[in-house]
């Protein structure tokens, strides 16, 4: 599982922020959940493809989103994961 806080450093709100997570594409997700923690948000259009989740937020000057990405590494060989988000 994977744990992404997403922040609105402000001073103002934001509409229509894009949100990407990159992963190995050998993470397969199974589940994706969010919680806004403070300040209140919205997050639509999301998407899961091999290697990557997005979704399109707005968010509230301070506001932070913590998404939970859970799933599990198939055939993956060993050494680093290299992990990213935007």
């Amino acid at each position: 599982s994977y744990v992404v806080r997403v922040r609105n450093n402000g001073p103002d709100a934001v509409s229509g922020a894009k949100f990407a997570f990159n992963f190995p594409t050998q993470f397969v997700i199974s589940s994706t959940s969010s919680t806004v923690t403070t300040g209140t948000a919205t997050i639509t259009g999301t998407a899961t493809t091999p290697g990557q989740y997005a979704a399109t937020l707005d968010m509230s000057n301070t506001a932070v989103i913590a998404f939970t990405i859970n799933g599990t590494l198939n055939n993956y060989p060993g050494g680093t994961l290299n992990t990213s988000a935007s």
